[in-house]
């Protein structure tokens, strides 16, 4: 997609070229923000208007170094071309234009940032923000020089948003700044530098050296733990019982900072554990049970003697008090960082011997902990929790067991423990063998089980045997239970919906047929002898059962008894009704048994004059709809019913064809007092029917203005739905008369919105006429300032999937064609629409397929870069970390590895400093966990190096290949994903 210059921002980079404006010709702030969005999109484009902007007056290099550095393709086109020119402006005599320079060469990945003398310079600017850039520039090396020594000094500045950015790039900065972080740590004695430094430190790789001059520094057990904890991150050898020993030793006040230190730790214990440690989750589990036992003691007889560690029994903490609160975090961490089957084994052991014992009710705990990470359970591990084979198990820890492994093998994942359930289908404990009941129910291979199943089931009492017949599938004929369910069946109180529904699945079984429509035949005569509300309720529901359960097993061999059944049915209303006892209930279902086959609908017909009561003839009328008299039922009928019953009928109205019933579906749903629920069925109906005409129709007649809105949305929605010629010209015409209103001076916000709806059904209906092409994003087109404004002013602005659902929609049917594109572009400065929007456009033209993914990328760029033009909002950072990450998905997909390194390197810092949305990358990259082969830091760490060799191999460089090559094979980590792209890429090295 190419897109000129618009005509004002062509003039305001002319003006930039000759120097400085005046107030009246100088660009507003505005025109300055799409100037920039216009340049970062398509830098090779405007080349000639960057190169007259870096030497223009200072307002225009500082927006163009900006613009630059917001997307991957500027920061690329930088390195290709400007490097030396944004470093010859890091001496500018203007300190924005300085700091916009450093950004710009922060952003760069030549290797170098600035030459040494140059960044002294830079640490001494007047300007903090200078000197803020050159500290996020400086952390991004992590190589040997000038930039920690700097950083040092930068993190001692007197402006906090300096220091704190110098910081966090010195703690990140990895093993070449060891002495200088060691400097901002201080002598470790004071646990609270180490522990803010460490959640910093553990985001990068550390030198073994910090860690050895730490453990030579610190004496106390709190700050040692931190060290050990360090230690793990660095891959040295952790003395990992210092480590548990002090995690809670330091104490506290309850004030905010203690409870912020205390959350610190345990994030960092967490992310510790996950990297799957058994020898940690070992000591971990005997330090939470040996403080939940001490916990649990008499407060008179504890002793911290004889603990492992009585630090965590003496410590304190504000936010883990009570010590029963502190023993479960040990605990889960130490399941997490523990095999499933090893953490629970562990966790009984060490209860059975902690003083006073735990018993094995604390392992229930330990079981809830572990099951969600168990794809499939060792049936052999499983089975002495189960059996108790394996000692005295009481039976609320089994029937955790039981609860934590049924999940798993009601998904199909462990089919082999089936036989464990089986077995307990005799178990004495009650609870238990009621729920392997349920379960084996439940299971994909409850056919096997069927016959425990009924041994077990006929164990109980005659009232739950019914409760659990409730249990068994409906999709198979459970022939074990046969003759029982025939027996119960005989007696009337028995024959219950669940009986009789599992009766109805012996097809071809002759005595379950007879003796159904015996029973049937029963039920019908003892509702004929009228008897009181309540006993007749009981066998009206065990008619419909036996209706539905006869008419299932005979087919249409039964049409003739349940038409004159349903005569029979509708004879009995006088009596019934002198009693006050009648429901059209029973009729109503033997006319829908009755409709169920050709010869039973040819039977119904005779049940629609006006001598069979109106709720049964209007329910054969709605099974009869296709026949003329059918409808012509409904239609007399409809006036007396009550809107839900409309409604149906509306809806089975729409499946019929005839100028009788569109012109009655075109009445309700044009009619502006009928129910909108009724209005919109109609509509409905009529679209169903393809009944384009009396669509158009109806939307023409409905009022202007907000009152009829929705049923005219509905109309042009179903119109679109149809499509066809006539749907298209109804739509435009629409469409065009909408425009009409919509641009007059007092139009209201509901002819904007119905225009874009119509925009959107016509795009379905068909392509959209060449003259139309230019409104279809109007609306967000001519809003770009006012929301810019609204950005601009902290704002909130409606979410853009709902503010621009219509243009959303319309969006998605034009990318599927392939005419999105040709749609922005004729919309004219798509670049300036809400970011916001761009990012949901690109969502729709990814979705398209690999034609539009062009197209997508553009989208995702005038998204990101509009985004990074933007002040910190709400969901911001979700936003741009969302996009940055299908940005790196599409550079990859094209081969397009300048981008893709810098979109990498963008995610790598989000990770490093702890910006950006973790949750969006924890969605794509998945949350680190050692023993699932998930290592995001690592991934994108290989990925970055791998595509450098795609790059080489792309030049023909085969050296530089095989030297970025090796730089992957050292940093795919912990990753499956990574290990798998870098033999893809050794594969096409030729290994």
């Amino acid at each position: 997609m190419h897109h000129g210059l618009p005509g004002f921002v062509a003039l305001a980079l002319a003006l930039c070229a000759i120097g400085a404006q005046s107030p009246a010709t100088r660009p507003d702030a505005f025109e300055r923000e799409w100037l920039n969005r216009s340049i970062a999109g398509e830098p090779e484009r405007h080349a000639g208007a960057i190169d007259a902007a870096l030497v223009g007056d200072w307002e225009a290099r500082r927006a163009v170094l900006d613009a630059l550095a917001r997307s991957p393709a500027g920061v690329a086109y930088a390195v290709r071309g400007l490097a030396p020119r944004a470093r010859a402006l890091a001496h500018d005599p203007h300190p924005n234009v300085r700091a916009a320079a450093v950004r710009l060469l922060g952003a760069l990945d030549d290797g170098s940032l600035l030459a040494v003398a140059l960044e002294h310079d830079l640490a001494r600017d007047s300007l903090p923000e200078v000197r803020r850039a050159l500290a996020r520039g400086l952390g991004r090396s992590g190589a040997p020089g000038a930039g920690p020594a700097l950083l040092l000094g930068l993190a001692r500045d007197p402006e906090p948003a300096v220091s704190e950015a110098a910081r966090v790039e010195l703690l990140t900065y990895g093993p070449a700044a060891a002495p200088e972080q060691l400097a901002l740590i201080g002598n470790g004695d004071d646990e609270g530098p180490l522990l803010d430094a460490l959640p910093y430190l553990v985001r990068s790789p550390v030198s073994p050296a910090l860690v050895a001059e730490l453990r030579r520094r610190v004496r106390a057990p709190g700050p040692a733990a931190l060290v050990e904890r360090l230690a793990l991150h660095a891959g040295v050898d952790a003395e990992r019982v210092v480590l548990v020993r002090g995690w809670f030793a330091t104490g506290g006040t309850g004030a905010a900072a203690d409870l912020a230190r205390a959350d610190a730790r345990r994030g960092l214990m967490l992310s510790a554990v996950r990297a799957g440690d058994p020898e940690l989750g070992r000591l971990l589990m005997q330090a939470g049970v040996e403080l939940l036992a001490y916990a649990r003691a008499p407060a008179a007889e504890r002793r911290a003697a004889g603990l492992r560690f009585p630090e965590h029994a003496a410590g304190t903490d504000p936010a883990l008090d009570p010590l029963a609160d502190r023993a479960s975090f040990l605990v889960e961490c130490a399941a997490e960082a523990l095999a499933p089957m090893d953490a629970i084994e562990l966790a009984r052991a060490f209860a059975a011997s902690a003083l006073p014992p735990l018993g094995l009710a604390f392992t229930e705990d330990v079981w809830r902990r572990v099951a969600p990470r168990v794809l499939g359970w060792d049936a052999a591990r499983v089975r002495p929790w189960l059996s108790g084979d394996g000692g005295d198990l009481p039976g609320a820890p089994r029937f955790a067991v039981a609860y934590a492994v049924s999940e798993s093998y009601l998904r199909g994942e462990a089919p082999e423990l089936g036989a464990l359930f089986a077995e307990l289908l005799d178990d004495p404990d009650d609870v238990l063998r009621d729920a392997a009941f349920r379960w084996l129910c439940d299971a994909p291979d409850v056919e096997r089980h069927l016959p425990a199943l009924a041994a077990a089931w006929r164990e109980y009492s005659p009232a739950e045997r019914l409760a659990r017949l409730r249990l068994l599938p409906r999709d198979l004929a459970p022939t074990p239970f046969r003759d029982d369910l025939l027996a119960m069946a005989r007696v009337d109180d028995a024959r219950t919906p669940a009986v009789v529904e599992l009766l109805a699945l012996f097809h071809g079984d002759a005595e379950v047929v007879e003796s159904v429509g015996a029973w049937l035949a029963e039920e019908l005569d003892a509702l004929a002898r009228g008897p009181g509300l309540q006993v007749f309720r009981r066998h009206e529901l065990h008619a419909k059962g036996l209706l539905r359960a006869y008419s299932e097993l005979r087919g249409v061999a039964a049409v003739p008894e349940l038409e004159r059944d349903l005569a029979r049915a509708i004879t009995l209303a006088p009596a019934l009704a002198a009693r006050e006892v009648h429901s059209p209930e029973l009729p109503k279902r033997f006319a829908r048994e009755l409709a169920r086959t050709p010869e039973g609908r040819e039977r119904l017909v005779a049940f629609l004059g006006e001598a069979t009561p109106r709720r049964v003839r209007i329910e054969a009328g709605i099974w009869l709809v296709a026949r003329p008299e059918g409808a012509a039922r409904l239609l007399a009928d409809y006036a007396s019913c009550d809107s839900e019953l409309r409604v149906r009928i509306l809806d089975r109205l729409g499946r019929v064809e005839g100028d009788v019933t569109g012109v009655f579906l075109l009445r309700v749903g044009a009619r502006p007092e009928g129910a909108l629920e009724e209005r919109i069925a109609a509509l409905a109906a009529l679209g169903r029917r393809g009944d384009v005409t009396r669509l158009a129709q109806a939307f023409a007649w409905m009022a202007e203005g907000a009152r009829d809105l929705e049923a005219r949305r509905a109309a042009v929605q179903y119109l679109g739905e149809v499509g066809g010629e006539g749907a298209r010209r109804a739509l435009e015409s629409g469409l065009r008369a909408r425009l009409a209103l919509a641009r007059a001076p007092l139009a209201g916000e509901s002819e904007t919105l119905l225009a874009a709806e119509l925009f959107a059904a016509l795009a379905e209906a068909g392509p959209i006429p060449a003259d139309l092409v230019p409104e279809c994003f109007r609306r967000p087109v001519e809003s770009a300032r006012a929301d810019l404004e609204r950005r601009f002013r902290g704002k909130k602005v409606p979410a853009a999937e709902f503010r621009w659902r219509a243009e959303l929609a319309l969006a998605e049917r034009l990318a599927a064609r392939g005419e999105l594109a040709a749609a922005l572009v004729a919309a004219g400065h798509w670049r300036r629409m809400d970011a916001r929007l761009l990012a949901e456009l690109g969502e729709r033209a990814w979705r398209a397929g690999r034609s539009q993914w062009p197209l997508a990328r553009e989208l995702f760029t005038a998204a990101l870069v509009g985004l990074r033009g933007e002040a910190p909002g709400e969901f911001a950072a979700q936003h741009e970390t969302r996009v940055t990450l299908r940005l790196l998905e599409l550079a990859e997909e094209a081969g397009r590895w300048d981008e893709f390194c810098v979109l990498c390197e963008r995610l790598i810092d989000e990770q490093r400093r702890g910006t950006g949305s973790v949750r969006e990358r924890e969605r794509v990259l998945g949350t680190a966990d050692a023993r699932a082969g998930v290592d995001p830091r690592a991934r994108l760490l290989s990925a970055r190096a791998q595509a450098r060799a795609w790059a080489a191999l792309q030049r023909g460089d085969r050296a530089a290949a095989r030297r970025w090559a090796e730089e992957g094979e050292r940093t795919v980590g912990q990753s499956r994903a990574a290990r798998e792209a870098q033999a893809r890429l050794e594969a096409a090295m030729g290994g």
